[in-house]
């Protein structure tokens, strides 16, 4: 009797199935991951690069690591600061860019050193139409994440970069650094994952362990509103090591000194001194009007923090003695000192229809060509030129002993950093006198009352 091979046949089928089931399941949830941009609200969470987490190349895996080289794009988070200030509110803003993408999506998570989010700060979604704000313990801790909020948030059609950003109030008391990891996708706005870019940052906010406060004021007037480019000096005590003293020697001016970097906004400033209890440095020209954060951060450690107000022009006048008050730090038309000769026997007094140069600081950036009136872009630290000349976009108002006077130039002194120069002209009716009062009105504020010496 013939054997039959009916039940090796069955075998075979069923395992054929089988397989055949595992493989389209299989596939089925790879196909499931790869358009999770489709699902709304937003895309999957756990995916920024922190500690125990993936990216989402997991998903986008034509090239096979977050940041390829030489791929022209990149995710940036900025608004942070060097160091936080307990309670101080922060508009952090994640950036993904690429010259060829025309979609875009990013997922953040802010942990502290224990990897979590819950005493991370406080943290909301500044436009919650694009941006959405969720929790996860998809890494295994409870982590908040902000994404792209579905279509509305990845911006289709759109080239070269898109931004989201996320209100943040640091913690009320220090509670040791919190770190802020992003992921972004330049993605090419087709419905599959492929040929899609990711990248992935992480920034520091640190907390400081020393309640020094640093005062930031200008270098003229000691007022204590500074405009962005103004030379500034801030005070406190033990800001560089051992109370070295040293100043700088070459420019552009550099950002550290004795090991000591001060940042305003998250920006080095350019230093033209540094010691133990003072620093004068440039207010950066990027520095936003509002609350600025400033940090003193040394090599071992951070030295001191606080805030400064910034306004787009806080017009002061250096004086002779340094001290914001009685006469002016000015030359006369033959650049000889201005001043009283009986006070200061090498000073000379000005005489009337000339022109006398007073110096300050606070003109602000709004600095135009004086040769065709156009805009100058600024560069932090650098010394102004004589070609082209840097001047203020309106000329400020100045009057001599109560008398209107006329203001040849007001701008950037050739060959200094920060410097404010103005030449006017001394009335021919102004009163004759030691101490004339100087009086300059600029940005809809006035500098500190200074005087000169008039014949």
């Amino acid at each position: 009797m013939k054997r039959s091979n009916t039940q090796p046949l069955k075998r075979l089928i069923a395992i054929s199935v089988a397989l055949a089931a595992i493989f389209f399941c299989a596939l089925s949830e790879r196909a499931a991951t790869r358009v999770h941009a489709k699902i709304s609200p937003g895309p999957p969470l756990g995916f920024t690069g922190a500690p125990g987490e993936g990216t989402c190349v997991g998903c986008h895996y034509t090239y096979g690591q977050p940041n390829p080289p030489n791929s022209g794009g990149k995710v940036e988070i900025t608004g942070l600061p060097v160091v936080y200030a307990p309670g101080q509110n922060y508009t952090v803003t994640v950036t993904v860019t690429h010259p060829t993408a025309r979609a875009w999506g990013f997922e953040l998570t802010a942990i502290d050193s224990n990897g979590m989010s819950s005493s991370a700060g406080a943290l909301t979604a500044a436009n919650t139409t694009t941006t959405l704000k969720r929790d996860s313990t998809a890494s295994g801790k409870v982590r908040t994440y902000f994404s792209h909020n579905g279509e509305e948030g990845i911006a289709k059609g759109l080239g070269g970069s898109n931004s989201w950003s996320i209100n943040w109030t640091a913690p009320g008391a220090p509670a040791g650094d919190i770190t802020f990891y992003a992921a972004g996708n330049a993605a090419n706005n087709q419905v599959t994952p492929e040929d899609d870019y990711i990248y992935t940052t992480s920034v520091v906010a640190k907390s400081s362990a020393n309640p020094q406060t640093a005062t930031t004021v200008d270098a003229a007037s000691y007022t204590t509103t500074v405009a962005p480019g103004q030379i500034a000096a801030l005070f406190g005590t033990d800001l560089v090591p051992g109370n070295g003293v040293a100043v700088a020697d070459s420019l552009p001016l550099p950002r550290s000194l004795q090991g000591v970097t001060v940042y305003v906004n998250g920006v080095a400033a350019p230093l033209y001194f540094a010691a133990g209890s003072q620093i004068n440095y440039q207010m950066p020209y990027s520095t936003a009007p509002g609350a600025a954060s400033v940090v003193v951060l040394r090599d071992d450690g951070i030295a001191a923090h606080g805030d400064v107000n910034i306004a787009t022009a806080a017009p002061a006048l250096f004086s002779a003695d340094a001290s914001g008050k009685g006469q002016a730090a000015a030359l006369n038309s033959d650049f000889s000192r201005n001043g009283d000769p009986a006070a200061a026997p090498q000073a000379k007094r000005a005489r009337k229809g000339d022109f006398v140069i007073l110096y300050g600081s606070g003109a602000g950036s709004q600095m135009v060509n004086a040769t065709n009136n156009q805009p100058l872009a600024l560069k932090d630290g650098e010394a102004a030129t004589t070609n082209p000349l840097a001047a203020t976009a309106t000329l400020p108002a100045v009057t001599i002993g109560g008398k209107n006077s006329t203001v040849y130039f007001s701008g950037l002194a050739p060959g200094f950093v920060g410097l404010w120069q103005l030449n006017v002209q001394v009335p021919s009716d102004v009163p004759s006198g030691a101490a004339v009062e100087v009086i300059v009105n600029f940005g809809g504020k006035t500098a500190n009352r200074l005087t000169i010496a008039v014949e």
